[in-house]
């Protein structure tokens, strides 16, 4: 853990990820100097808080002199590249993600997931396996509950941590270290922000670079980027899916080689091959977390899906109507489109 007792700390960024860490800061008796493009008026409420806090607030841009004259940057995922960063990097002010700054307050088993799709389904299944163990558990990241909030959970000492990390929360981690990871896929994405599909893909390897030996790097069977990425991290590295995976279909049956049958596919309430893979990539992870079987079983036969992720709407004259809004890439739309074809007896 940190100290950050007297430490001068420019938040960057004052969405629901940038409070959490303004916060965490104050609790911590750091001098918190809360940044934003955004003015006072713009941001309402969040403002008054952090006025209240005692946070020091500098609103309505970046001016980077400020950038330079700190002890350390934290940045919410949302803020892009910018030149006062690239200034103050330059300058040796440490910048870090609010991922990384709630790292440092973790004493716990940590499950990070990454991917360009299917993300929230692992994690929100992998989460609920946790809690069925009995071991405190915190539940969020990208899927909704800054990560900068597991400082105050049960969890962050001896629990279980599960986190959804998006690109943006892996650009600046140098040591959040999850002991298991998993990868799900990667395809192009966010190339607003980024400059090629290379910067993206390096940015989702942060996931494993930050591993040590021992920890587990959980990737899809037959997936040749995936594999490279995981193998230049030290981790082990485990499959799912496919005809190789560590969990899989078999006969009709998502199998585990450790802990054997799990539930037939036909008693999973999510639809589709592709959420056939994420059954088995949750499986695997809260396997190598130390959940037990019965934990995992429970999960898969309960969880119905996300809203708005391959949602059955209705059934009428005939034509089923799934809601799959959230589906915001052509990755995505496509896995739906081929989930839906009817025959799934072999791999996933």
């Amino acid at each position: 853990m940190k100290k950050l007792q007297g430490k001068r700390i420019l938040v960057v960024g004052l969405g629901k990820s940038g409070l959490a860490a303004v916060r965490l800061l104050r609790a911590r008796g750091a001098h918190v100097v809360a940044n934003d493009a955004r003015t006072v008026e713009e941001l309402g409420d969040a403002a008054l808080e952090m006025h209240a806090l005692g946070a020091e607030l500098a609103l309505g841009g970046h001016d980077p002199a400020l950038f330079s004259k700190v002890d350390q940057i934290v940045l919410s995922p949302g803020v892009p590249p910018m030149a006062a960063l690239e200034a103050a990097e330059r300058a040796g002010v440490p910048i870090a993600s609010e991922v990384e700054l709630a790292s440092w307050f973790m004493n716990a088993t940590v499950i990070g997931i990454t991917g360009t799709n299917g993300k929230s389904t692992v994690t929100t299944l992998v989460g609920g396996m946790c809690q069925v163990s009995g071991r405190p558990t915190f539940l969020g990241g990208n899927l909704g509950t800054p990560l900068s909030e597991v400082a105050s959970s049960p969890a962050a000492h001896g629990g279980y941590v599960v986190v959804e990390l998006s690109s943006y929360q892996l650009e600046r981690v140098s040591e959040l270290r999850v002991q298991v990871g998993a990868l799900l896929n990667i395809t192009e994405d966010h190339l607003d922000r980024y400059a090629s599909f290379q910067d993206y893909v390096t940015a989702k390897a942060n996931l494993f670079r930050c591993q040590r030996a021992g920890d587990a790097a959980v990737i899809p069977a037959d997936d040749a980027l995936c594999a490279q990425l995981a193998a230049a991290g030290p981790a082990d590295v485990h499959m799912f899916g496919g005809q190789s995976g560590a969990v899989r279909v078999e006969n009709g049956e998502l199998v585990d080689a450790v802990y054997g049958p799990l539930v037939p596919v036909s008693a999973l309430r999510i639809r589709g091959a592709h959420n056939l893979a994420n059954a088995a990539a949750a499986a695997l992870c809260a396997r190598l977390a130390g959940v037990d079987a019965d934990a995992i079983r429970s999960v898969l036969r309960s969880f119905s899906g996300l809203p708005h992720r391959m949602q059955h709407v209705a059934d009428i004259d005939g034509v089923s109507y799934f809601d799959d809004s959230k589906a915001t890439n052509v990755g995505a739309t496509v896995a739906a489109l081929d989930g839906l074809a009817p025959s799934v007896s072999g791999s996933c």
